[in-house]
């Protein structure tokens, strides 16, 4: 069997038994499994060997997203066993990559406030507005940011994040805090009626780029990131931010102020153990920042003042 027919059969049975539940999934499906079939030259599936496998693996540095496209390898070949197109299995002889914990970037209170305050401004657009107070406020994904409508805020108090927006296909309901109540106002006074709420622009004048306009086709996850990226050097953060950096914000006071099983309902965790080892295990940056407040080795006294000042001319001498 040709793999890319193979391919096709594959993601429609996923789909049929529940497995394949979004479009960004198949796509993620698929544009491995492409690479699998350009690496083996197009091969029959029967003749994929463990080389070939291994060959794509390669084209990952990181080492969770070999291990997401390892599963994806596995998960294919298995198929293929129990439609007897072929015995083995290449990718289970093949060991995982050990997965690095991702790097979390956290703001403290003082920096979400800041946020909140320049976004909120007349300095913001509406999208960067939209885009800072859903994420903070509401702890939406990117691809949920980007695919949020109208309809999904009308419902008074709540957020919506409908089936084929969020992850895994799953849907949520999220209370809108205070915080968040006023922006849904702005949204269902001025948003557009049909498509989603937030968009990227195009200019009306690309020999000057002095005049822009939204598009009618929803913001790409890269228009996303570059929307929130943008709106935190605009506020004068001191480290850059992603649309993750936000939903982080968001679930770092709702572990603390409502607890783990709140907290999971309302970032869509599978796990109870996500939500605890990501936030409730997680200490803080503001509570870092409380617990050391005051510490001093010089109890009693002031802080040893410093007497003079490093010579750097001799400390370059001395490098070099």
């Amino acid at each position: 069997m040709r793999i890319e027919v193979a391919i096709d059969a594959f993601i429609a049975d996923w789909k049929g038994y529940g497995r394949i539940n979004s479009e960004h999934t198949e796509r993620s499906y698929r544009s491995k499994l492409l690479l699998l079939g350009e690496d083996s030259g197009w091969a029959q599936v029967q003749d994929i060997s463990k080389a070939d496998v291994k060959k794509t693996l390669r084209r990952w540095d990181h080492p969770n997203s070999k291990l997401q496209a390892h599963s994806c390898f596995i998960a294919f070949f298995d198929w293929t066993a129990q439609e007897d197109v072929r015995e083995s299995n290449p990718a289970r002889a093949i060991p995982r990559a050990k997965r690095a914990k991702p790097q979390i970037n956290r703001l403290t209170r003082e920096e979400v406030e800041q946020l909140l305050t320049w976004a909120a401004s007349d300095k913001a657009s509406l999208a960067e507005r939209w885009a800072i107070y859903l994420g903070i406020c509401a702890g939406l994904r990117s691809q949920e940011l980007c695919r949020i409508s109208k309809a999904d805020v009308s419902r008074p108090g709540w957020v919506h994040v409908t089936r084929g927006m969020g992850k895994g296909n799953k849907e949520r309901w999220v209370p809108a805090i205070a915080d968040l109540q006023p922006v849904i106002e702005e949204m269902l006074a001025v948003g557009p009626d049909e498509g989603t709420l937030i968009r990227g622009r195009v200019s009306t004048d690309p020999r000057f780029n002095s005049d822009w306009t939204a598009r009618k086709t929803p913001i790409s996850r890269v228009g996303m990131y570059r929307i929130v990226k943008r709106s935190g050097e605009k506020a004068g953060l001191y480290q850059p931010i992603t649309p993750h950096t936000l939903r982080h914000a968001f679930g770092d006071f709702i572990a603390k102020y409502a607890g783990a099983r709140i907290a999971q309902a309302l970032l869509g965790h599978a796990s109870i153990e996500t939500t605890v080892g990501t936030y409730v295990d997680q200490v803080s940056l503001d509570e870092m920042q409380v617990a050391v407040t005051g510490a001093t080795f010089f109890a009693g006294v002031e802080p040893m003042p410093l007497t003079s000042q490093p010579d750097r001319s001799r400390n370059e001498q001395n490098e070099r």
